[in-house]
């Protein structure tokens, strides 16, 4: 029996991107002109609501192997669950530890999510060093993102690597000089956790919550920060009404935004990668390298 009926286990494959055809018009110069202008705010706008940050600061992402798992779930719905968050990583290039792994990302099934979040927090404190933030929870669920920092090497700061030297030496870290291209170092997830009550996910499929949770636990997008004109995306599952119509899986934009993120030069302060993100997204979503030019 399942825990609950609403979760099934429908599985359809990945949103494939595909460019958008262009609309016609008497004077199909000026509106095409006009649609790329608008496409590329559009690109931009979606961009800074999932990847908050200001110019200076430093965009995170998981820098070091990642191993899905599930938590509260029927072994099968568990299991679907985190195939599928590795289908999603596999397919926007989040770095994918081996089979068999021991879970560094989670989704849970919970009653109560905010004993059990306080539970992990203090945990993350004592082992990791550094506790996670307390502004990820919703109505709808709880995120916790774990962090740490890594040289230029992707080493992660603070962590000693035997390097088999005969002597017991260790790795030595490799930090670049900070500049106004580039931070000494760039932070990284090192553990995600995405807590949801049993009410929040009636009438979700198993795949509409394992993608809602990849772009939750792989990036640090938040939901409520989307606007009433972004784009579709898989972010509004839990938070619609029920009986309402919601993405069947992570749209076009949802694995464009994911791609431009994990691709991106993660050495970068957060304005220069984020414009390298456009780019990316813009490629994904429309085909084109190249930002249309001011007409004169």
């Amino acid at each position: 029996m399942l825990l609950f009926a609403g979760l099934s286990l429908a599985a359809p494959a990945l949103a494939q991107s595909a460019p958008a055809p262009a609309p016609a018009a008497t004077d199909p110069g000026a509106i095409v002109v006009r649609g790329k202008r608008e496409r590329e705010a559009q690109i931009r706008t979606f961009i800074d609501q999932l990847a908050p940050g200001r110019f200076n600061k430093r965009l995170v992402r998981f820098s070091a192997d990642v191993c899905p798992g599930a938590l509260g779930f029927e072994a099968a719905q568990g299991k679907a669950i985190a195939a599928r968050l590795r289908d999603v990583g596999r397919a926007v290039g989040v770095p994918l530890a081996k089979p068999g792994c021991k879970p560094n990302l989670w989704v849970v099934l919970t009653d109560d999510r905010d004993a059990l979040a306080e539970k992990i927090r203090g945990a993350w404190e004592n082992g990791l060093g550094k506790r996670p933030e307390r502004g990820a929870k919703t109505d709808f669920a709880t995120v916790l993102h774990q962090e740490g920092e890594v040289d230029a090497n992707g080493q992660q700061l603070g962590a000693k690597k035997d390097i088999g030297d005969g002597d017991g030496g260790y790795y030595q870290s490799e930090i670049y000089t900070s500049d106004r291209i580039r931070p000494q170092a760039s932070r990284t997830f090192t553990a995600s956790a995405m807590l949801v009550e049993p009410k929040a996910v009636t009438g979700l499929t198993a795949l509409q919550l394992a993608d809602y949770a990849a772009m939750r636990l792989f990036a640090r997008a938040d939901p409520a920060r989307l606007g009433p004109d972004s784009p579709g995306s898989i972010l509004s599952a839990l938070a619609a009404p029920m009986g309402s119509e919601v993405p069947q899986s992570v749209t076009e934009w949802d694995v464009a935004f994911l791609k431009a993120l994990y691709r991106s030069d993660i050495r970068s302060y957060a304005g220069r990668q984020k414009q390298e993100m456009q780019g990316i997204v813009r490629k994904e979503i429309t085909g084109q390298d190249q930002a249309p030019k001011p007409r004169r």
